[in-house]
Parts: structure tokens; C-alpha cells; sequence
């Protein structure tokens, strides 16, 4: 022991060495201990996500022929932008709607391209329910982005106005 610590009496020096004890503790504690425990909590909590989302793609996994096979369902029935309007023309027709001034027009979206429809229409309010029901519906799947429509002046059970439908085009 150096001369400085001898000088000490018994009482200091172990206190000097409890001191000593305690900061070496500490920082062992705060460089290899603590670290060790947070990147363990850490690792923990990862693997709880990941047991999530391993349980959410055996879900997918299980139920991946009802998938494939409803998208291909999907995949051929009215695809193209022709086969969508034919599809609402004669809707349309077996329902008595009257559709006038149909304006099919592509945009292109992140997700592929998108059909935008607007057309006027008339026709009875139960009738026009029904039709609007059932283009959001199989096969056709068209979202309705912006319906317009009015009571004629004569008739209020007779509605005229104009839609905007939106279809993806895979």
C-alpha cells in the first residue's frame, strides 16, 4: 500500500475502501450491466412484435387458396375498362336507368391505373339504389366518389343526376 493510505487510520481506510468498492460497482453497473439489460428488454419486445406478425402471415398463409382464388375470381371478371361500362350500360338497362353522357377517362396511380366514369343518369329512386348497390359490389367492385342527383320537377319519386365512379384497372 502507497505511504498516503498507511498514514489513514484503520476507520479511513475502510471507508476509503467501501467508497472504492461502491464506484467500482457503479461502474461496472452503468457500462456492462445496464446495457446488457436494456438490449435484452429490447430483444424481448422485438420478438413479441415478431410473434405477432408470424401469426399474422400463418393467418394469411392458412386461408392463401380462399385468397388466390377470390382474386382470381376477381382478376377475370370485368377487368378492362370496355367490360366495366358494358357492365354498368346493361345494369343500368335491366333496371329502367336511363344513362346519358358516359366519360370513361384513365389515370395513373401508384397502384396501377384507375378508371374514372362520370355519367348522368335517371331513373326511379328505388331503382337508382339498387344500381349504385350493386356496382360496388362482385364483380364489378366501382367505388362511388361523387353522386349528384335531383328530384325531377314533375315527379319526386323520379331522380336525375350525375355519378362519378372509380374503378382500378389491375
Amino acid at each position: 500500500m502507497p505511504v498516503a493510505i498507511m498514514s489513514l487510520s484503520k476507520r479511513e481506510r475502510r471507508i476509503l475502501i467501501l467508497a472504492s468498492v461502491v464506484v467500482a460497482f457503479a461502474i461496472v453497473y452503468n457500462f456492462t450491466v445496464k446495457p446488457f439489460l436494456a438490449s435484452w428488454n429490447n430483444a424481448a419486445a422485438e420478438l413479441a412484435v415478431r410473434k405477432v406478425q408470424f401469426k399474422r402471415i400463418a393467418k394469411l398463409l392458412k386461408r392463401g387458396d380462399d385468397i388466390i382464388k377470390n382474386y382470381n375470381i376477381y382478376a377475370s371478371s370485368v377487368n378492362s375498362v370496355s367490360e366495366t361500362m358494358g357492365y354498368i350500360e346493361k345494369r343500368a338497362a335491366m333496371l329502367d336507368i336511363k344513362t346519358d353522357n358516359i366519360k370513361p377517362k384513365l389515370v395513373d396511380t401508384n397502384m396501377g391505373k384507375e378508371c374514372i366514369i362520370d355519367l348522368q343518369i335517371e331513373g326511379k329512386v328505388l331503382c337508382i339504389n339498387k344500381f349504385i348497390s350493386e356496382l360496388i359490389e362482385e364483380p364489378v367492385f366501382v367505388i362511388l366518389k361523387k353522386c349528384n342527383l335531383r328530384s325531377a320537377s314533375n315527379n319526386p319519386s323520379f331522380l336525375k343526376g350525375t355519378l362519378t365512379l372509380s374503378k382500378l384497372i389491375i
